[in-house]
Order: C-alpha cells, then sequence, then structure tokens
C-alpha cells in the first residue's frame, strides 16, 4: 500500500477526540511479472518489465494515498494511476504493417475502514475491511508507416473485498517500522489478490516524515472476457503529511 496507508502516525494510547489525516505522495518503483490475454479466446502474452523498462515507456502516472483516524476507528486508501505506450517493428511478414503500437493504463484503489485493536505509545495493530478494485486498459495498434490500419482494445475492470492488518513499530523517537498486509478475491472477477509492504520512515516533526520500503502486489483476474495474473513489487519513496 502507499506510504501514508502504511505509515500512519501513532494515535498514542488515549483516544483522539478529532479526526487527524494525512496525505502521502510517492513513487513505487515497481517492475511487473506476468501473463495477460486481453480477449477471451485470444493469445496470451507474457511480460517480464524492469522499473527501468516501463519508466523509459511512461506516459503519466501519479500515487498518492491516504488515512484518517478518530480514536481507534482508522480510514485509509490508496489511488494510482500509470499510462505506458511503446512501439515495435514487425518483421515483414504481414505487408503491408511494418509496426505495432501498444498502450496500457492502469488504475487502481484500495479503501478500507478498521479497528485499532492494539494502540500503544511505541506500537499499534489495526485489523482492517475494505475493497480492491480497478481498470486495466490495452490497446494494441497494427500501422504501416505512420498511419494505423487496425485496432484491438479491451478494458479489463475488476473488483474484490480484502480483510488486511497494519502494525507500526516505534524504533526510536525519530525511527519507526510499519508492515501492511491483505488479501481478497473470490469473486466473479478476482480469482484472488494480496499485498505486502513495509516502510522504514524517519519523522522529521509529529507532522513531516520520509519514508522507504518496498511493496509486493499480486493480483489473478477473469472477468470472462479477459484474464490477467500479474506481480509487480518494488521499492518506495515518498513522504507523509499530517493534519
Amino acid at each position: 500500500m502507499g506510504l501514508g496507508v502504511l505509515g500512519a502516525a501513532q494515535a498514542g494510547a488515549q483516544a483522539a477526540p478529532d479526526w487527524s489525516f494525512e496525505i502521502s505522495p510517492y513513487l513505487w518503483m515497481a517492475g511487473l511479472d506476468g501473463t495477460i490475454q486481453p480477449v477471451a479466446g485470444g493469445p496470451t502474452f507474457s511480460s517480464s518489465l524492469s522499473f527501468g523498462d516501463i519508466l523509459d515507456n511512461l506516459d503519466a502516472g501519479f500515487f498518492i494515498s491516504g488515512s484518517a483516524q478518530r480514536g481507534r476507528l482508522v480510514i485509509l486508501g490508496d489511488l494510482y494511476y500509470i499510462s505506458a505506450s511503446d512501439t515495435v517493428r514487425v518483421p515483414p511478414v504481414a505487408p503491408p504493417v511494418d509496426r505495432v503500437r501498444g498502450k496500457a493504463e492502469v488504475l487502481q484503489g484500495t479503501f478500507a475502514a478498521g479497528w485499532r485493536a492494539v494502540d500503544r505509545a511505541t506500537h499499534s495493530l489495526d485489523l482492517l475491511a475494505g475493497m480492491r478494485a480497478g481498470e486495466t486498459e490495452i490497446e494494441a495498434e497494427a500501422r504501416a508507416g505512420g498511419t494505423g490500419i487496425r485496432q484491438v482494445r479491451d478494458d479489463i475492470t475488476y473488483a474484490a473485498p480484502i480483510l488486511g492488518l497494519r502494525g507500526r513499530v516505534a524504533l526510536s523517537d525519530r525511527i519507526s517500522l510499519t508492515g501492511y498486509g491483505d488479501l481478497g478475491g473470490g469473486t466473479s472477477h478476482v480469482d484472488s489478490t494480496w499485498q505486502l509492504s513495509a516502510t522504514l520512515d524517519y519523522h522529521l516533526s509529529d507532522r513531516a516524515a520520509l519514508s522507504v520500503g518496498y511493496r509486493h502486489e499480486k493480483l489473478d483476474i477473469d472477468n470472462g472476457s479477459a484474464r490477467s495474473n500479474t506481480d509487480t513489487s518494488g521499492f518506495l519513496i515518498g513522504t507523509r503529511l499530517r493534519f
């Protein structure tokens, strides 16, 4: 999950009477491994992309997370968007096609609410339930020179309930370690999904922190018209602002 979700500031042993909020822009330096079948009955494409590969073909992207807390009630969310495209030349086996342009857009959100079951000055544990939902749009276009002559496009949409845990341990006055994990699926769209992440947080003040960590996400989708089974993982870096 995003850094704001992972690194929510410790509320202390006593419940706060007012809401507190965090917002966290971050960068997920992720690579991707998996298979995608964009059309039922069509070909299956295997992919293994490093973060450098994705960065080379990135058109746009943003990553943001946030959380809210009042007493032992916690609410969190994470949202990211990635758009990437590439054009490759193909052998002249199907004239006049000489290149293929591919584009993928991914929008995904994870949202959950729960209860702070353990609330101590040096550690905490949250029990969470929520949902992961998103859409992946895949487009492939055969080109002759600079002119598109055939286009295939499909949208993979999905949603699944999740159960999760988030824990935090203070290592010193300024450094803390936070872990997050969730598991879900079992719907008509998502066979299974899970996520694990951890961050090391350096608190600049009561209202700001810098975080670095690692995140792995598994997503197995079968919505009837398309199928995707992917592992996305990489390092996280970002900042958290509390108000």
